[in-house]
């Protein structure tokens, strides 16, 4: 089955930040996308969740929603109930992140390669 474009929604990232942090000081957009299939609209909760992290370089902000809508992930969600989260990172050049990387290598913290790093509690909090 294909994609809907309107399936595609804009959540805000700042609702689900760790202790209320503004997401640009994690090197964060103010928003992630979620793709949400046809099937899940009536009930959410009998659809999985998957979460599409994208590379450096590759943000809304810096491509657009290039891989949002064409990375692959919307046509297998569709036609199999899957929920899709794509977070996004924003460029951060004083914090170390001009790419606008997730951080994999410990610009913002020493949790970066765990699930206690600011971003990933941000998207950890998305899926619940």
């Amino acid at each position: 089955t294909d994609p809907i474009a309107s399936n595609i929604v804009i959540i805000s990232q700042a609702k689900f930040t760790p202790n209320g942090v503004s997401p640009s000081s994690i090197s964060l957009d103010e928003n992630a996308y979620v793709y949400v299939p046809s099937g899940c609209k009536s009930d959410l909760a009998s659809c999985r969740v998957h979460v599409a992290f994208h590379g450096c370089r590759q943000s809304v902000s810096q491509i657009g929603t290039v891989f949002v809508e064409h990375a692959g992930y919307n046509k297998w969600a569709e036609s199999n109930d899957i929920i899709i989260l794509y977070p996004q990172t924003f460029p951060s050049p004083s914090l170390g992140n001009p790419n606008g990387c997730w951080d994999w290598w410990g610009y913002l913290d020493r949790n970066y390669a765990n699930k206690n790093g600011p971003q990933m509690v941000t998207c950890i909090n998305m899926v619940h």
